[in-house]
């Protein structure tokens, strides 16, 4: 049963929003209760007992359960676990509490080394590296050049081919091309990136969702000869290129708001939301050395992620114990961040899906009260060159300049 709303929204005031699936719900449960009907609809799914034992990870997510749609090929379907083709090799974090065990020679894969919005991204480098000792002191392997590398925790079905030797962190499920005369890897990664809506029906868990390697093995790709493999890989290199001409005009856009003279000016704190740290900096830096981190838990948000405008860029984490300690400095969808200090008064929005977590000391959030003004108004409209003049005059620091909560 997959219960979207109660009546009421997710907001500290829990306002009535018109939606109600309860009602329903409960129609569908005493129907089955009464007549033992097979239910299949978008809000529930019977699933037999002998089916949900099928797999070692047991879960009564219903969405799991549904038959996908058929992919219609004249190419076999094959397994991702299918030996013949494939070993699927999943990776590991050393400890971060040892220093020898990291800045080695051996290129470590993060979420971070795969921007978001591509098909799949070629890897070189990345932003971490760890050591021989490192490596044997945790799970992961060295894979060996042309590995296709899958994200599979949290943010699920970011997509890389390793250009190198590499290991990646236990976020990720890695497939090993075993024979290269009957599948080139380019064609795995895009076929891959296919079954992410898939990936993420399977994918089971509290605060992070992932897909477990026995869910991943048993995904199927269509394998047609290599000469084939290649036309198709050519033929979607091109739409790629397309793609990133568009990307190259976008950026470069600004849009433009013709301000109206009777449209009142109110100060920032007029827009927040009625509800406890509506509008909060960032903890004190004392709060949040790096000797608190771990390698994976609750999120840090940076300057970062709204420099890049990407929510899921980064890999720096706390543990739950800390979280709760500094949870009045955690995100929520529809926040806005803004950058505080160097390059201050970038604006990013937390969208819906995101991993649980809190902003550094360089960041503002705002959770504006919905009544009043929404946030992809407030973007525009705080970039506008009347309000940044107001910050750029009152943002002076000494190294750098500072953008305050007190400016705000």
């Amino acid at each position: 049963m997959k219960v979207a709303s109660d009546g009421f929204d997710l907001g500290a005031q829990r306002r009535p929003n018109g939606k109600n699936d309860l009602p329903e719900a409960l129609e569908i449960l005493d129907s089955h209760k009464k007549a033992q009907k097979a239910q299949e609809g978008k809000m529930a799914l019977t699933v037999s007992r002998k089916r949900l034992l099928e797999s070692a990870d047991i879960n009564l997510s219903g969405d799991r359960y549904r038959e996908t749609a058929a992919v219609q090929s004249q190419w076999p379907m094959v397994k991702l676990g299918d030996e013949r083709f494939f070993t699927i090799e999943s990776g590991g974090t050393p400890s971060s509490a040892v220093p020898e065990y990291w800045g080695g020679d051996i290129h470590w894969v993060t979420l971070v080394d795969l921007p978001q919005g591509e098909s799949f991204t070629e890897i070189k480098n990345t932003h971490r590296t760890i050591s021989e000792t490192g490596l044997k002191n945790s799970s992961a392997v060295l894979l060996p050049k042309r590995t296709v590398l899958v994200s599979s925790r949290a943010t699920i079905g970011r997509i890389g081919s390793a250009l190198k030797p590499m290991a990646t962190n236990q976020g990720f499920k890695n497939i090993v091309i075993g024979d290269f005369d009957q599948v080139n890897e380019r064609y795995v990664a895009y076929t891959v990136a296919r079954l992410v809506p898939v990936m993420n029906q399977m994918a089971s868990g509290g605060t992070f969702k992932e897909i477990s390697k026995t869910s991943f093995s048993h995904l199927e790709i269509p394998l047609p000869p290599l000469d084939i493999q290649r036309q198709i890989v050519a033929e979607l290199e091109g739409y790629r290129k397309i793609i990133e001409a568009a990307r190259q005009i976008l950026a470069h856009y600004k849009p433009t708001l013709r301000l109206d003279p009777k449209w009142p000016m109110v100060p920032i704190p007029d827009l927040a939301a009625n509800e406890p740290n509506s509008l909060k900096a960032g903890p004190f830096g004392s709060s949040l050395k790096k000797e608190v981190y771990v390698p994976s838990g609750y999120k840090i948000y940076g300057q970062e992620q709204v420099i890049r405008g990407d929510s899921q860029y980064g890999d720096y984490y706390i543990s739950e114990e800390k979280y709760r300690e500094l949870e009045n400095c955690k995100v929520k969808a529809g926040d806005v961040l803004v950058s505080l200090v160097g390059t201050y008064g970038k604006t990013l929005i937390m969208p819906e899906r995101h991993e649980p977590g809190i902003i550094n000391p360089r960041l503002l959030k705002l959770t504006l009260h919905q009544n009043r003004m929404i946030s992809e108004f407030f973007v525009i409209a705080f970039g506008l060159e009347a309000v940044m003049s107001q910050i750029h005059s009152m943002s002076h620091g000494g190294t750098m300049d500072i953008l305050s909560l007190k400016v705000l």
